[in-house]
């Protein structure tokens, strides 16, 4: 893939682009190039209209960049384009987290919520509510809670859920009893 740095001024959002981007995902996203700088070109055709990365190109002008990186994907097209278009921004939909793993990952990075949420572009509620073992309000006054949980899970996912409640259970200094 050839990417090359294109002026920004010479890019155009494509008019009918359906994904709406908030000032919240730009600024984010901003933070991320920021950060670790550019790891994903924009997408454009021939004519410099965006295919994808129309978010990357709000953030690039929030930052002030005068060049963006850039591939042209000449070979797609229009309804590839399109088809491309809404792919690339639908398949995030598509994943969940492992909040297990996600834990671990965040617990490695520090305990400063406001910077994890700017190191991510995760909200700071999420990355609270992954890492206070008792939030505020819940179980103040008593010192020991039962909780039965039951699961129906499919056989090949099995391991992998006791896997995660035993980190779960670990965190939190709890026992895993089972029927």
């Amino acid at each position: 893939m050839e990417v090359t740095a294109w002026p920004i001024d010479q890019l155009t959002p494509h008019p009918t682009n359906p994904r709406s981007i908030s000032d919240h995902a730009v600024q984010a996203v901003a933070e991320l190039i920021r950060r670790y700088g550019w790891r994903q070109p924009i997408v454009a055709d021939t004519d410099g209209v965006i295919v994808v990365g129309h978010t990357r190109f709000y953030a690039a002008r929030l930052l002030g960049h005068d060049t963006v990186p850039v591939h042209v994907a000449a070979e797609l097209s229009d309804e590839e384009a399109m088809g491309y278009r809404i792919g690339d921004n639908a398949a995030n939909r598509l994943t969940d987290w492992d909040p297990a793993l996600l834990y671990d990952t965040l617990s490695q990075m520090g305990d400063d919520y406001d910077e994890l949420a700017k190191a991510t572009a995760l909200e700071k509620s999420t990355i609270e509510a992954l890492l206070d073992p008792k939030p505020e309000g819940i179980l103040t006054e008593a010192t020991e809670a039962t909780y039965w949980v039951t699961l129906s899970v499919p056989a090949e996912k099995r391991e992998e859920l006791d896997a995660a409640v035993a980190r779960l259970a670990k965190r939190v200094g709890a026992e895993v009893l089972r029927r």
